[in-house]
C-alpha cells in the first residue's frame, strides 16, 4: 500500500469516527497536503466536541483506543486551542497506526 492509499485509510476512519464530510479534494497526490487538511477538519470537529458535547469526544476518544493519559494531559495542561491540536494529533497517530497495523498483518497472513 502506498502513501497516498494509507492516508485515504486513515481518513476513512477518521470521516467515520468524527462524522467529517471527505472531500474528494483531500486525497491528492501531495500526501503533507491531505494530512494538513484531515488535521484542520479534525482541529474543527474536536473544538466543537469540546465546546458542545465532551462526553461524546470522549466516547470516541475510548472507542478508537487514544492513549487515555495523553488525553488527560492534553485536557489538563494546555488551553482549549492547544488541546484540540493535540488530540487531533493523538487521534491521526492512533489512526495511522490502525491502517499500517492491519496492512502488516495483511502482507503477514498466508494467502
Amino acid at each position: 500500500m502506498e502513501d497516498k492509499e494509507i492516508v485515504k485509510a486513515t481518513l476513512d476512519f477518521i470521516a467515520k469516527d468524527f462524522r467529517l464530510q471527505k472531500s474528494t479534494q483531500i486525497v491528492s497526490s501531495d500526501v503533507a497536503s491531505n494530512l494538513a487538511e484531515i488535521r484542520r477538519q479534525l482541529v474543527g470537529k474536536i473544538e466543537h466536541l469540546l465546546d458542545f458535547d465532551f462526553e461524546q469526544l470522549m466516547s470516541i476518544l475510548y472507542r478508537i483506543d487514544v492513549d487515555e493519559q495523553k488525553v488527560k494531559e492534553a485536557l489538563r495542561d494546555h488551553s482549549p486551542n492547544e488541546t484540540a491540536l493535540i488530540l487531533a494529533e493523538l487521534v491521526m497517530e492512533r489512526q495511522l497506526l490502525k491502517v499500517k497495523t492491519r496492512l502488516q498483518e495483511k502482507v503477514s497472513r498466508p494467502a
